[in-house]
């Protein structure tokens, strides 16, 4: 595979949607990329050498001249994706990292070295019941260190690890989201959150829309310009300029009635609504001992909830979620009341108007420019290639006020039993690119094959250094062997539990599941601080001065705790702090486990200190 590093995609980004001035409304953007896709579809009704024909068509004709088609255009993983919902397949991956990233800000990452690990994922599945099974084998530096199995269907979940319980443990998709204190839409994963549009239905709909547009489009705002020269892969071009402006009045004017429109077309919402809002976020009584403080990407996962505060300013559709082609959890009543919303501020939003800028040369498209009512801009470029079979693009975003943006560019090579994907997504902060992330895929198969054999390589690139995932992945659709059924003898069925052992036996699980991976952190050397070489910050804390530290520390709030006429317990260990070392503390009703640095204790509840070796 080719090793050239991707380039990136900019994940858990800030939000800046209420600041009108930097951004303003998403709906600008959704309205560059319907018109430009909406053009794309259009037939040639025209030819340029036709003296007759106006600078409006030049437009429409130059707006669908482009190669976006031929990037779009992934036939074979839309064949694979179509087969995996509906036949028979095993697949087998391999994932394997290397890292160069000193330090993470993730506390759960940080010290980890990522080169270490090696994770099998096998998965079988029946097309015709939607049963699969997955199995997990994870190692660290050729150690074991967890395996476990997951079966699901579309209505349940059942995990099994011999470490954990004895027997499977089945689950609706809440209880696992009241088991471990999060909100995933597992929806996602059983593909019942897609939009439910074919490609012909898209594509009509993407016309009836552009022409919705055009017809509000008057000749007096379209011109052109000829005897430009830009560059193109450091190449001199000359091109000629086809121009769209429009004032914001104009702007306004249509995308109100493309919503008025939108509001009429029961058959497109339904499509892509789920007819429900938002789902409950679960919680879990504040004496039950969960994770409260895990941060990816700086944000607090356990405070998330509290930040969903409704805001009537604000509108609750997410048209970037519709673009990734998934529903939103919005019933029809509330989208129609978000869509009534969004046109008053429309009605009222004072911009700069828009302007579109289409370069062609002689053979092609070769640059899209976009000025957006904020000042923000968009490029879309086609960068020359040295062959056919190979198609490239180029986008690039930028916010004028603070020089956020993105730069996205997809590198397309197709042979005849081949394709290779080169995708590379970079964050643009301040003006400056800090962070990438690439991606690439090679493709060995046809839309005919039976097997396909993927290449995957996922690059995270910071100033600091380089985090790459690489998974070899082998598909094979064919008829798969028995699924293990599940029945009361080898599975535990939560679904049919009493509240009150319901409620015992997630805590319990929960407890030996934290127990299990904090002892497998630590005694199977998941922190390894030689990894580094010289930049290492190496603990240099032995084992006893860390028990003496715990020690100490406890005595010392045991005899508070007498000259205030209080017994301590196990309990108000909950928030200890041992000055000078880093302390994680999980308590059950026998016992707290303490980690100390890098060394593992328990304290029983008659205050026995015990090694965990």
């Amino acid at each position: 595979m080719n090793n050239r590093g991707i380039d990136d995609i900019q994940i858990g980004a800030s939000d800046k949607s209420d600041k009108q001035s930097g951004r303003g409304p998403i709906i600008f953007l959704i309205f560059v990329i319907l018109i430009v896709g909406g053009l794309f579809f259009a037939n040639y009704y025209f030819k340029k050498s036709n003296p007759e024909v106006s600078a409006k068509d030049l437009f429409i004709m130059q707006a669908s001249n482009t190669n976006i088609n031929k990037i779009a255009n992934n036939q074979i993983y839309e064949k694979i994706y179509s087969k995996l919902l509906t036949e028979d397949f095993e697949i087998n991956n391999n994932i394997n990292f290397t890292n160069s990233i000193r330090e993470f800000d993730n506390e759960y990452l940080r010290n980890l070295d990522f080169s270490k690990f090696d994770i099998k994922l096998n998965s079988k599945r029946r097309g015709s019941d939607s049963k699969s099974i997955n199995e997990v084998y994870l190692k660290y530096s050729g150690n074991d260190i967890f395996n476990f199995k997951v079966l699901s269907s579309d209505d349940e979940i059942a995990l099994y690890s011999d470490e954990i319980y004895e027997k499977y443990v089945s689950a609706n998709y809440d209880d696992v989201n009241k088991i471990f204190n999060t909100n995933f839409n597992f929806n996602i994963l059983k593909n019942k959150n897609k939009i439910d549009l074919s490609k012909s239905d898209i594509q009509n709909y993407l016309v009836e829309y552009k022409n919705a547009i055009t017809d509000e489009l008057t000749e007096e705002m379209f011109s052109i310009d000829e005897n430009y020269v830009i560059k193109n892969n450091n190449e001199e071009v000359e091109v000629t300029s086809y121009n769209l402006k429009l004032e914001q009045a104009d702007l306004n004017y249509i995308l109100i009635k493309l919503l008025e429109k939108l509001k009429s077309d029961d058959k497109l919402i339904n499509s892509i609504i789920t007819g429900k809002d938002d789902a409950t976020v679960f919680t879990i009584d504040s004496n039950t001992p969960i994770i409260k403080d895990i941060k990816i990407g700086g944000q607090d996962i356990g405070n998330q909830a509290e930040t969903n505060i409704e805001d009537n300013d604000k509108i609750n559709i997410d048209f970037k979620n519709i673009l990734l082609g998934n529903k939103i959890d919005i019933s029809y009543n509330n989208f129609i009341l978000e869509i009534n919303k969004l046109i008053e501020k429309l009605k009222i939003y004072d911009g700069n108007g828009l302007e579109c800028k289409i370069y062609s040369s002689i053979q092609r498209v070769e640059k899209i420019s976009i000025l957006l009512p904020s000042n923000n801009t968009l490029e879309i470029e086609f960068p020359h290639t040295d062959s056919d079979k190979k198609t490239s693009i180029r986008i690039t975003y930028v916010e004028d006020e603070v020089k956020d943006g993105f730069t996205l560019s997809i590198d397309k090579n197709e042979e005849s039993a081949k394709t290779e994907i080169f995708a590379n997504y970079s964050f643009i902060e301040a003006g400056v690119i800090n962070r990438r992330i690439n991606f690439e895929i090679d493709t060995e198969g046809t839309v005919n094959s039976q097997n396909y054999y993927n290449d995957i390589v996922v690059s995270y690139l910071t100033n600091d250094g380089e985090l790459k995932c690489i998974i070899d992945n082998e598909i094979r659709f064919s008829v798969v062997s028995e699924i293990e059924e599940l029945n009361p003898d080898n599975c535990l069925f939560l679904n049919n539990l009493g509240a009150e052992e319901y409620s015992a036996v997630v805590q319990n699980l929960y407890n030996k599941f934290l127990s299990t991976y904090n002892e497998k952190r630590e005694n199977l050397n998941f922190i390894d601080y030689n990894t580094y070489g010289e930049s290492s910050n190496v603990i240099e804390v032995s084992i006893d001065e860390a028990r003496n530290a715990l020690y100490q520390t406890v005595s010392g709030l045991m005899t508070q705790a007498q000259l205030e006429g209080r017994t301590l317990t196990i309990q108000d260990l909950n928030n200890l702090n041992i000055e000078g070392h880093d302390v994680f503390v999980n308590i059950g009703e026998e016992s707290a486990i303490i980690v100390v640095d890098i060394y593992m204790f328990s304290i029983s509840k008659d205050f026995y200190l015990t090694d965990i070796q």
